[in-house]
Parts: structure tokens; sequence; C-alpha cells
């Protein structure tokens, strides 16, 4: 498996991360070895460690030039090549549409899965400055050639999937992001009604400032809601922009700044709230909102990408019209001092993520994907 993972796995930032590190939990019960592969400029040096008894993660430094698209075409190819032909592995996964796709030679290479997670022709339009627009731009380009070269893809959503309906695939299948086990675990604590959680980095693509300013009407009538921010600003202007408002609002008191938390912290503030919040522009399906399920939590997100495959209209949870401030304050005036339909909702989306997003289940399918490709592959040669 090839993937993006921090040298310190309790420090995970971001979906895709969370997503393979449950991923690898579910496939650790398993019977399978899996070896996997970190190429990266941040690691500083070759390191091999055990995730499990089954799973072994090998870091692997980047090289001095700092183009990494010449990097990850040149060197990072003969590392990869020289991993493949000493492992001999029956399947190799990338794990997302990064720079790690220029790694294979996809013509040699039959036996390729790949998991697309973000969207990067999406995520690009919400990117501010000119730095983070070309690169962004890059990885936009990279996604498109090289993962049209794929046969053998997993979707975590329909979103995805129509996408690349006109692709030439010979193996395709959805299967959601694995969220950690740790997160269905309930705590025998009564949850703070009026409280909500955001989780994520905080930038125009998240869409925070409509949050706020939902927050500050309500105040405005009467309804008084508490938030907690776990994650850090990504951008600057956009940092300014959330200061400046919070300033000139009513609601300054009511909101507090966590930072980036590791996994442990994040289900312990979960656990300390009722509603949970994901006012993005554009997903494709944020394991932040599995993890809320999880835990309990009544979600309202912004009905964009994958979010509305995720949970089942006020039954599971509830969405908004794309950037629809009306419908946000509408939803959140509902739930105000409303314990009935709190419990009632937070009980069917704890259901609905153990049947779909338990990081065993998503293990189990991903398996059962690994066999059928292996099986072709196999039969062909």
């Amino acid at each position: 498996m090839i993937s993006s993972l921090p040298m310190d796995l309790s420090q995970i930032k971001g979906g895709v991360e969370s997503a393979v590190i449950n991923l690898l939990t579910g496939l650790s019960k398993l019977n399978i070895a899996v070896q996997v592969v970190n190429y990266s400029s941040s690691s500083n040096s070759k390191i091999n460690t055990n995730f499990s008894k089954n799973i072994a993660i090998q870091y692997i430094p980047a090289g001095i030039i700092k183009n990494y698209i010449y990097d990850y075409l040149i060197r990072g190819r003969r590392s990869i090549k020289k991993i493949i032909n000493t492992y001999q592995p029956d399947i190799i996964h990338v794990q997302g549409t990064g720079p790690q796709l220029l790694l294979l030679k996809y013509s040699k290479y039959k036996n390729i899965v790949v998991t697309q997670h973000g969207i990067m022709q999406e995520e690009k339009k919400y990117q501010i400055g000119l730095k983070d627009t070309l690169r962004f731009h890059v990885k936009s380009i990279i996604e498109t050639i090289y993962l049209r070269k794929v046969e053998n893809i997993i979707f975590i959503s329909d979103y995805n999937k129509n996408l690349y309906k006109d692709a030439n695939l010979k193996f395709t299948t959805n299967i959601y992001n694995a969220i950690n086990s740790d997160f269905f675990h309930k705590n025998k604590s009564q949850k703070a009604l009026n409280k909500i959680l955001y989780v994520g980095a905080i930038n125009k693509r998240k869409g925070l400032i409509n949050v706020l300013k939902a927050l500050n009407m309500l105040k405005l009538r009467g309804m008084y809601y508490k938030l907690e921010i776990i994650g850090d600003f990504t951008d600057k202007g956009y940092e300014d922009l959330i200061k400046n408002y919070l300033e000139s609002s009513i609601i300054i008191d009511d909101i507090i700044f966590h930072g980036w938390q590791p996994p442990r912290n994040i289900i312990q503030i979960m656990q300390k709230n009722s509603l949970f919040i994901l006012p993005s522009y554009q997903e494709t399906l944020p394991v932040s909102i599995a993890e809320a399920m999880a835990a309990g939590l009544v979600v309202i997100a912004n009905d964009v990408g994958g979010v509305s495959e995720m949970l089942i209209e006020k039954h599971s949870g509830f969405l908004y019209t794309n950037n629809n401030l009306e419908e946000l304050i509408k939803i959140l005036a509902n739930l105000y001092n409303n314990p009935v339909l709190v419990n009632d909702i937070s009980i069917n989306a704890q259901l609905h993520a153990k049947k779909h997003f338990h990081h065993d289940v998503v293990a189990l399918q991903t398996v059962e994907f690994y066999q059928k490709i292996n099986d072709d592959f196999q039969s062909s040669n």
C-alpha cells in the first residue's frame, strides 16, 4: 500500500490519513500481510516500523531535489520498483490521487488499485493565493492524466464515481472511508444540548464563516449556542476574515478554538457535544461526518459532493442547500433545546455509522475487492 502517513501516527491531520489508519486497523485483524510505503519529503531518513503483527510501514525520504514531480517520476519510481520486486505483492494499493500516482508505471503493473479520496480538480477552485492555486492545479493535472490509466478504482462515493463514468475501467467498487471503533464508545455522561462541534481545516472551502453568521443571528433571537472548533487555519486571509468577523459579533465568547487534536482528544470533545456541523462548499465523503455519527452527534451539513450519501435526511442527520444561510438557521432553531429530537437522531446516526463506516466492515469489503482483482490478474498470467 502506498500512502502518505505521519511519522507519529497519533498526530493525524486530515481525512485521508485518518481513513488509511482506520483501514489498517481493520486489516490488522484479518489474515493478510500489508507493507505500507510512505514516500515523502516529510521523512528525513529511511525508517521501518510495525503497525501490527501483519502490517509494516516503511518511510522513505524523497530526494534532495525540491521539484516533487521530477523526484517522484525518477528517484521515487526506482525506490518503489525495488520494494515491489522484493515484496512481490498480490495487490498494489495507492491511497489518494496526489503525487503518489507518479510513483508507478501503470502499463507494467496490472494489479494496481487506487482509492480516490479528494478530487483535485474540484478542490483547486477554493484555493486562495497563487502558490496554493498552482500547487492544486498541478495535482489536478496529475489526477486527470494518471487516474485514467488505472483499471481498478475504489470510489468512496457515487459523487466521485460519476466524475469518471467515461473512463476505461475494469473493476470498480464503492467503499466508504473507515472510522476508528473508539468513536462508537458511549460516554455515560449526558451530552450538553446546544453545543456544536466542527472538525477540519479552516479555510475558504470549509465555509466556517456561514456557521458563525448563523449563530450570531440565532443569538440575536435569543437562542444561545456554543461552538467548539478542532483544526487550524490553512490560509492567513481566511483567518483574518474569521477573526475580524468575531470581533464585530456578539458570539465571540461562545467560540472555542482547540487547534488540531489527536483522535483520543477528538473523541473526548465529541462526548461533550450534541451537534456536529460541516458547512463545506465541496466535499467527497468526509471522515469527520462518519466519526460524528458514530459518536452519536446530530450531523448538520451542507448538501454537497457525497455528503447526502452518508445519512438519511431528518432520520440520521440534516442537510441544507449549498450556502443557504436561512435553511441552516431553521435547522439549528428546530434543534435548539429539543432533547427528544436530538436523542432520536443520535440513535439512528450511530446505527447507520456502525453498518457502513466501522473499520471492520470497510476492511472486509476492501479485501473482497482485492481478491476480485487478484483472481483476474492470476488468470491472465
